[in-house]
């Protein structure tokens, strides 16, 4: 029998279902929440997002209630997560239960907090608990703590919540009021991720609610509603077979099928499944609403952005299976997939939750997301473009194996598995030659060696003959001595005078060196940046030809030439710079190779935007351009201009192809539509033209308007027109008839701005009279009105992906506004005048303005903080635009010039990021290709120095690593961490080999004896020891340190031990295990020390904010050198032991020249305390690991900066090619 059809059903997609939904789903996970929490226990329901929690949630709290329990809920994404304290959090959650408890007649939160000040934010809220909550209410009490995973965005640490509900579970054995206690947690997470310390107790009280999709036999309240299209049973099994019961998506496709009502009768499977392809599959980004699918994933691609190559890589599995999923476990890579509800555990085996994912997020899917993440994805770009020849772009040695271990469990394309088939074969190849080039060299020295042998013989047998006939000739040469001493005499006046012109001539152009390398930054700093680094480079062309070939940094004469040009390739923006007279508009081309430019002088200029030379220059409008703009497909450019008309140009032939005339008025904007047919042209006037582009006829005159009209827009679907004007109103056409649909008035001044929001419902428009207004395009009502602007909106514009709007304002603000609530988000102040125009970058995470102030900014969308100020321009900035592919931004200038800026920075002075908190240890291997971080998040990294991109994640360690060290040979990795344990890496594999217990404290140091037999380690628990790498037994435990050891340190030559303890370092004989000398003269505690390569100098680094260089062999102070304004943490050598590197909490790296004892450098980048330095070893590169986060790689190598410097000029070279002989020949 059928159900009796309920034409008042309504299926309610996402939200909570309101108590008496008739179409909430009763599953057997309710009941369990229910009878567990009426009896007491503690629950929580962790799972993936739309599954029914929140719903679940208020259908148990109203039965609860019914049975006379105290229920409150608290919403931790109500309370909030950025700008928010421990203390506003944790009196958030009082002021919740305060307000669902109704406690606010006799208690006052604000003087009971201040009264209590001298607790800390949880034991407030305990308090609070124990005194307040457990005392006035009487009835058994349930608080619902929902999304509970927002926890994970806080700036702040929040075991001790977790800790405190877990002492209020433990509180029941001994205090009977805490019986009535009970809390329900609810959120996306797993209970191992809720605290995060591993070192603490994890989260493990409490029963697990397991919350399924809905079963068939469940469904009947939602079955009931599709009576009235047939048979209802079937049509739920058949809804069934594409959702597989996930409740998101039953109750979604329900409500699309009672939408069908016309279609009653129609084959159920059928019906569902056109649906189902039609309404959600098919362009599913844009139909997905609410955003379901979207949220699935943003899960897989931006939770989590580090791991998220090893969840593809396993869904990819799954979808290869052919329906029979893999084994599933409780790995954190399944726990993960399973979270973001892409896949759901059955009968043992992960698999896929329904046929709507797999046919969305499928194979090629997935393979598509999987390319963006290769490892090789520049070099197999750059093979395949070559067309499979270019055999420099395959991957070779460490580069090949960590592409190796990438594809390892993937399922790859053809053309992936072909280009690493080709790098493994020609990888082996070039090993075969390497070793028959060894063969060879071994036999040529071999010959060599013979032939020194018996010229040795032959110089020998010479010198004998000459010894003879020096004798013979002795008495003749006395003779003519006297004649030749007066010439060389006069010889050597000559050569005195002409030396000493040559020492002042050099003396002179060192002086002026170093002061056009402080004026170069100075310069670059106030803008010009493209000017102040060919002046760099100039300096530096200089400088190289006074110091020939020395290596050392301290054999220059001159240093800020070599630092400051590094300075202004690690920060520089500006790419190019194009001429042009007066330049009102710029665009670029849909596929981001052309800029167009409109001008004052009557030409519109299309320029390469590579290169920055002009390709094409079009003449024909009789006045000014004011606009230009591409057709979609890139071939077709409009141009408007005072002279009345719009012309359409072929850009690849680049002729005009029609002049369009027609308006009566002078035209300032042009715009084709997408449908590419239609430019429209708005006008000084009150008509708004538009223009069939294949005819070249005018379609229509749209006259309606009583004032100019200012601004034209097209709909996304190119259906609709909408226009801006002086009276103040705003109109939509229809593009196919030329007749108004509506006319939205509400301004009270002239509109001068307007866009569509990217799915085309909704029109911003910003005014004269300081307000921004959103219009419903389908109703032609307003939805909001956004005031916060002091004066007139210039300009307005949407996100890609609609949900903010950036408005700027004569009043010198940028402010970005949130669509969904009309609420303002931020504002962005930094402008010192009016802002002309913004623009979103294509991904939406960066906002560009441009303002009178003769500046361009960017902006973080996300945190509203400024990350840029773009300097150079001379006059106003009109507008700013980015490229569709979000490298490039032009900005257009009343000073007559365009330029070009790199959106992210110059990347070509490295900078690795990955750890998740300080950097505490860097070291370079030994030969140069392996730098090794250690961290504060337990972790160790491997980069690769060439490349900059990291090879391996060492992960071992249960507390924070705090000193890595490499093996002469390279091949094994040490690393010391608080959890006192010493471990041995393969550098190669990145597995463990070994790990060395015997410290009863925290390792705080380890380095390797200069034969890599032996490995010494310093610990807090005042004692070295030494170890036998081989066997990994303790070799001896050297003691002495009245406190913890700091720091220690092998001397070259393999004799001495040196390490430091508080303001002490002791001298150690290696041999004996005896210590040798004691040096006391720091007045803090010694964070480094470091033997200089020739092992006769220690330097040592302190708390006291001194270095002091000491004489080894006889335990004196050389010098103290002074600079840094707070601690030293670690000091490093050069190879040649002329400079001496410094690390400080400061912020900044020193360099010093060990020879003079004087600075030579302040290297200034990092944000937060230095704590360790490392010279590369043929120190052309230091890399310094800081709180941060971050590994900066410093080059010291001239040539290496001025190549860098000449390669990023490349493109303003084939602008300006006459620039390039002098500065880079």
């Amino acid at each position: 029998m059928n159900p009796t059809p309920s034409y008042g059903y309504f299926y309610q997609v996402g939200g909570s279902l309101p108590t008496d939904a008739p179409t909430y789903v009763r599953r057997s996970s309710d009941e369990d929440f229910y009878s567990c929490l009426k009896n007491g226990e503690f629950c929580y329901v962790l799972n993936s997002r739309q599954m029914g929690k929140s719903s679940l949630r208020v259908q148990t709290m109203k039965r609860l209630e019914d049975d006379g329990f105290a229920c409150a809920t608290i919403d931790i994404t109500a309370i909030g997560t950025a700008d928010i304290t421990p203390e506003q959090w944790y009196a958030g959650i009082i002021d919740y239960l305060v307000e669902s408890f109704n406690l606010y007649i006799d208690f006052e939160l604000k003087t009971w907090w201040q009264e209590n000040s001298l607790l800390s934010p949880v034991q407030h809220l305990g308090k609070f608990i124990e005194t307040i909550l457990l005392k006035r209410v009487e009835q058994n009490i349930i608080i619902f703590i929902d999304e509970i995973d927002s926890i994970l965005s806080l700036p702040f640490n929040l075991d001790d919540f977790f800790a405190l509900i877990r002492d209020c579970y433990n509180n029941r054995a001994f205090q009977g009021a805490y019986n009535r206690l009970t809390f329900a947690l609810l959120g996306v997470s797993t209970p191992s991720d809720l605290i995060q310390d591993r070192r603490r107790t994890p989260f493990n009280i409490g029963r697990a609610i397991d919350l399924t999709g809905f079963e068939l036999t469940e469904a009947e309240p939602l079955t009931k509603g599709l009576a009235a299209l047939g048979n209802p049973q079937q049509l739920m099994q058949a809804v069934f077979n594409w959702t597989g019961g996930q409740p998101f998506l039953t109750q979604k496709v329900c409500r699309l099928l009672r939408n069908e009502a016309g279609k009653c009768g129609e084959n159920p499977s059928i019906l569902v499944e056109e649906l189902v392809r039609g309404r959600i599959i098919e362009n599913w980004e844009a139909q997905d609403e609410p955003d379901h699918l979207k949220t699935i994933r943003d899960r897989i691609l931006l939770s989590f952005e580090k791991g998220k190559g090893r969840l593809l890589g396993l869904y990819q599995q799954i979808l290869v299976s052919n329906g029979q999923g893999i084994g599933a476990s409780d790995s954190p890579e399944q726990t993960q997939l399973r979270l973001t509800g892409l896949v759901v555990r059955r009968d043992g085996r992960l698999k896929i939750y329904n046929r709507i994912y797999e046919s969305v997020f499928n194979l090629a899917w997935v393979e598509q997301e999987l390319a963006k993440l290769r490892p090789y994805a520049d070099a197999i770009d750059a093979w395949i473009t070559s067309n499979y020849e270019d055999k420099s772009r395959l991957l070779r040695g460490q580069a090949l194996q960590d592409a190796l271990l990438w594809a390892n469990n993937k399922s790859l394309s053809d053309e992936d598995n072909r280009f690493l088939r080709a790098s493994q074969e020609l990888d082996k190849r070039e090993v075969t030659i390497a070793l028959d080039a060894e063969r060879q060299a071994k036999e040529i020295l071999s010959a060599a060696q013979a032939k020194a042998e018996l010229a040795l013989e032959e110089e020998k047998q010479a010198n004998q003959r000459l010894k003879e006939a020096q004798r013979k000739t002795q008495l003749q040469v006395s003779v003519g001595t006297g004649v030749l001493a007066v010439s060389i005499v006069g010889a050597v006046i000559a050569l005195i005078v002409a030396g000493e012109a040559r020492q002042q001539l050099y003396a002179l152009t060192v002086t002026r060196l170093e002061r056009d390398g402080v004026n170069v930054l100075q310069k670059f700093q106030g803008g010009g940046e493209i000017a102040s680094l060919q002046l760099a480079i100039q300096a530096g062309q200089e400088l190289k030809t006074l110091v020939k070939n020395k290596p050392s940094l301290a054999d220059y004469p001159a240093y800020s030439p070599v630092l400051n040009l590094q300075q202004i390739l690690l920060n520089i923006r500006e790419r190019n710079q194009l001429q042009q007279f007066g330049v009102n508009s710029v665009t670029f081309s849909p596929d981001s190779k052309i800029l167009a430019s409109a001008s004052d002088d009557k030409t519109i200029k299309l320029w390469d935007v590579e290169t920055g030379k002009q390709v094409a220059f079009f003449t024909g409008h009789q006045d000014r351009v004011n606009s230009v703009a591409f057709s979609p497909d890139g071939k077709t450019l409009a141009s408007a201009s005072d002279d009345k008309t719009i012309k359409l140009w072929n850009v690849g032939s680049i002729k005009q192809n029609f002049r369009l005339s027609g308006n009566q008025r002078k035209v300032s904007s042009a715009t084709p539509n997408l449908g590419e047919k239609t430019p429209v042209s708005a006008i000084r006037g009150k008509t708004t033209k538009a223009w069939n582009i294949p005819t070249g006829k005018q379609i229509a005159s749209l006259r309606k308007h009583q004032g100019a009209v200012s601004s034209v827009a097209f709909s996304p679907d190119s259906k609709t027109l909408a226009s801006a004007s002086n009276d103040n109103t705003i109109k939509l056409w229809d593009v196919t008839t030329g007749k108004p649909i509506v006319s939205l008035s509400g301004h009270e001044d002239r509109v001068n701005s307007i866009a569509f929001s990217p799915n085309g419902k909704t029109l911003a428009s910003g005014s004269q009279d300081n307000t921004i207004k959103l219009w419903d395009i389908t109703t032609g009502r307003k939805i909001a009105s956004l005031n916060g602007h002091q004066f007139r909106v210039l300009s307005v514009a949407f996100s890609p992906d609609g949900k903010t709007l950036a408005s700027a304002s004569w009043d010198s603000t940028i402010k970005l506004w949130n669509i969904a609530t009309g609420r303002q988000i931020a504002s962005l102040a930094g402008h010192q005048s009016f802002v002309f125009s913004v623009a979103f970058s294509p991904d939406g995470k960066t906002l560009a303005s441009a303002s009178q102030d003769k500046t361009i900014k960017l902006w973080n969308v996300a945190t509203g903080k400024q990350i840029a100020s773009l300097t150079g321009h001379q006059n106003v900035v009109i507008c700013v635009t980015f490229s569709p592919d979000g490298k490039t931004l032009a900005s257009a200038s009343q000073d007559k010039t365009i330029k070009l800026w790199s959106v992210a920075n110059n990347k070509q002075i490295p900078l690795l990021t990955g750890h998740k908190d300080k950097v505490n240890s860097v070291a370079f291997s030994p030969d140069s290709q392996t730098l090794a971080s250690a961290s504060n998040d337990n972790t160790i990294k491997l980069w690769n120095v060439a490349t900059s991109k990291q090879t391996a994640f060492l992960v071992g360690h249960q507390d924070k690593v705090n000193s890595v060290a490499f093996s002469p040979d390279s091949t094994t990795l040490a690393s010391g961490g608080s959890d006192k344990t010493i471990k041995l890496w393969n550098v190669v594999t990145g597995k463990q080999i070994a790990s060395f217990n015997g410290h009863l404290l925290g390792v705080s140091e380890v380095i390797f004896s200069p034969d890599g037999k032996t490995l010494v380690s310093g610990s807090s628990d005042k004692t070295i020891k030494l170890w036998n790498v081989a066997t990994g037994k303790q070799i001896t435990s050297l003691n002495g340190h009245l406190f913890g050891v700091s720091g220690v340190a092998f001397s070259p030559n393999g004799k001495m031990l040196a390490s430091a303890s508080w303001n002490n370092i002791k001298l150690w004989n290696v041999v004996n295990g005896k210590e040798i000398a004691s040096l006391t003269r720091h007045q803090d505690l010694v964070r480094s020390i470091t033997f200089s390569p020739d092992s006769k100098t220690l330097a040592s680094g302190s708390q006291d904010k001194t270095i002091k260089l000491w004489n080894v062999s006889t335990s004196k102070e050389i010098t103290t050198l002074t600079g840094h304004q707070n601690s030293i943490n670690s000091i490093a050598f050069s190879l040649d032991g002329k400079t001496l590197a410094s690390g400080s909490s400061d912020k900044t790296i020193k360099l010093w020249n060990v020879v003079t004892s004087k600075e030579i450098a302040t290297l200034t980048g990092h944000q937060n305390s230095v704590n360790s330095v490392t010279f590369s070893p043929d120190s052309i590169t230091l890399a310094s690991g800081s709180s941060d986060k971050n590994i900066k790689l410093w080059s010291l190598d001239l040539n290496n900066l001025l190549s860098w410097g000449c390669s990023y000029l490349k493109n303003y070279f084939v602008t300006y090619p006459d620039k390039k002989k002098d500065l880079c020949p």
